[in-house]
């Protein structure tokens, strides 16, 4: 699911949402908004999703927010990477696989 279709959905539930190009700026953000949850593509430039999320948790203001890490990846070591991450795994081809 692409982040146009991902942010229309979400605001259509009357949700604020704040979209970011990679895991550098989702990090920068995350220093200065206080967030109910993170959605985290896996693979990002500059920084991956993977990478920042334990930078996340470590921020005195977003400790405890959840971080689904999404990813066409359906690999278990890429699950394993996400969870070592205390990243919630969603693999986007399992789930919309028929």
């Amino acid at each position: 699911m692409n982040l146009e279709v991902s942010q229309g959905l979400l605001e259509e539930c009357r949700l604020n949402v704040h979209a970011v190009a990679n895991g550098a700026l989702a990090l920068e953000r995350a220093r200065r908004v206080n967030c109910d949850l993170m959605l985290m593509d896996f693979q990002m430039p500059v920084m991956e999703g993977i990478s920042a999320t334990p930078r996340i948790r470590n921020l005195q203001n977003n400790p405890q927010v959840p971080i689904p890490a999404f990813t066409a990846n359906v690999f278990p070591e890429d699950e394993a990477r996400c969870r070592k991450a205390e990243a919630l795994y969603v693999a986007m081809l399992a789930a919309l696989a028929p």
